[in-house]
């Protein structure tokens, strides 16, 4: 796993840009798929995400930094669970609790 992790290799990603300063639709060094991109703002890693959200699509990307935080997970969880309903939520999914089960006597 740590060798996989060491000798791995770049993901080659670009926002191509027309002369117009629109993205090209249908470019094909970007990823395709939604993206939620969050950060503490702590972390050492706020610069490489602000890298990676400048070569992907604009309307496909979100970033986030989340504050008073270095590592997200550990330290914001609530918040991190709370970007990723609405995230989903923005892509037309609904989360819902599920009913709890009603015991009849």
């Amino acid at each position: 796993l740590m060798n996989s992790y060491m000798t791995r290799s770049n993901l080659k990603l670009a926002r191509e840009i027309a002369s117009n300063g629109k993205t090209i639709h249908g470019a094909t060094r970007t990823l395709k798929m939604p993206v939620l991109n969050m950060v503490g703002e702590q972390s050492p890693h706020v610069d490489a995400t602000v890298v990676l959200n400048g070569k992907l699509d604009p309307s496909k990307c979100t970033w986030m930094k989340i504050r008073e935080a270095g590592m997200v997970l550990e330290e914001q969880p609530e918040k991190v669970a709370e970007a990723i309903k609405l995230f989903l939520q923005g892509l037309g999914y609904t989360l819902r609790k599920p009913k709890p089960l009603s015991s009849k006597p």
